[in-house]
């Protein structure tokens, strides 16, 4: 867990800021909006005993499925780029060092 958190640091933000890096970010902000937005609507919810209005459950809708693509478009991401390393050799070599 650590290791992956720490290669995810190093390559989408410290060596390349790109797609991905937007990605994550959207994705970590929109989870947390849904999990703030999901204990407010328990809050609401099972507390008070209020019914969410549509409008409120629909804005959890959209964050779901906006946290859901953004994820989604991260492990895309991820999966498709060549690690640093293999694209650095790459270069050189197509440079012909």
């Amino acid at each position: 867990m650590t290791n992956t958190a720490i290669r995810i640091g190093y390559q989408y933000f410290l060596l390349d800021f790109n797609v991905g890096s937007l990605e994550i970010i959207g994705f970590c902000s929109s989870s947390f909006a849904l999990a703030i937005g999901a204990l407010l609507a328990a809050n609401k919810s099972l507390i008070r005993g209020e019914f969410l209005t549509p409008g409120e459950a629909g804005v959890l809708v959209l964050l779901t499925i906006i946290c859901t693509q953004l994820g989604i478009g991260f492990l895309y991401f991820n999966a498709t780029q060549q690690p640093l390393k293999r694209m650095l050799k790459n270069i050189m070599l197509s440079r012909g060092r």
